[in-house]
């Protein structure tokens, strides 16, 4: 049994990027769950995404985002949601997708409490190249408060679960410019996920984070998660989990 906890998982993602790792995170957040129990979300009216599992282009997506927690590979790491977060039903499902869990992490390592660490993860990112993924409204580059070398910016104008056309405009990016040693900044929802999976399997030699909306107060200059808010009880949340190693997914 593995207790992990997600400052000291913190910890260990940041140590990895000051290290200038190439790694794969991707992480199971609430939207995540929700599509992979096929439950009906519309967040349309807050300009993020739909998903109806009647459609089967969202099924398909459905089907993407279970393989992109399937990857087995020691520099893949799976951020699973854990008790504290989730009901124990959904958690146990989601972690019976992942095949390494000696890799894997908590869901929340950039959320909650550890979201107000988001500048040293900011600092430990200054000198490298920058590849972002976000929505078209988020302002990534030329943003004072953004000091990166942000080469590229990849935006999403529509549904992110309708938008997979996206991977290979980047899949495509990384071939013509021959794209090693990169960080890519992903902030695209649950599409994260499947575009990371997506790029991993194509190129390794880069580091994929899936950061969620770490950065969103940047982005956007004002919170956009209750967990931002220092009045908030997440804002102050360290969650904690004990993991069986042993049940590895074959």
């Amino acid at each position: 049994m593995r207790r992990i906890k997600s400052s000291n998982e913190f910890d260990r993602i940041l140590s990895k990027i000051k290290n200038r790792e190439n790694f794969a995170l991707v992480r199971m957040g609430g939207k995540e769950t929700a599509i992979l129990s096929n439950k009906k979300l519309d967040l349309s009216n807050i300009l993020e995404f739909d998903f109806d599992p009647k459609k089967e282009n969202h099924l398909f997506f459905r089907n993407m985002l279970i393989q992109s927690y399937k990857t087995d590979h020691e520099k893949y790491i799976v951020g699973m949601p854990c008790y504290c977060c989730t009901n124990d039903v959904q958690a146990n499902a989601s972690m019976g997708l992942i095949a390494n869990k000696k890799t894997a992490t908590l869901a929340t390592v950039f959320s909650n409490n550890n979201s107000k660490r988001a500048n040293e993860v900011l600092h430990s990112l200054l000198g490298r190249n920058i590849i972002t993924v976000t929505s078209w409204r988020a302002a990534s580059v030329q943003n004072p408060a953004i000091p990166l070398n942000v080469r590229y910016s990849f935006r999403l104008r529509n549904n992110a679960i309708e938008s997979l056309n996206i991977i290979e405009d980047i899949k495509n990016f990384v071939r013509a410019n021959n794209i090693k040693n990169y960080v890519f900044l992903i902030s695209a929802g649950p599409l994260s996920n499947v575009i990371i999976n997506s790029l991993f399997e194509e190129e390794k030699e880069n580091c994929y984070l899936n950061i969620g909306s770490m950065f969103d107060p940047l982005y956007y200059g004002r919170p956009t998660r209750d967990f931002h808010k220092p009045s908030s009880l997440n804002n102050h949340k360290i969650c904690v989990m004990d993991l069986l190693e042993d049940n590895h997914v074959t």
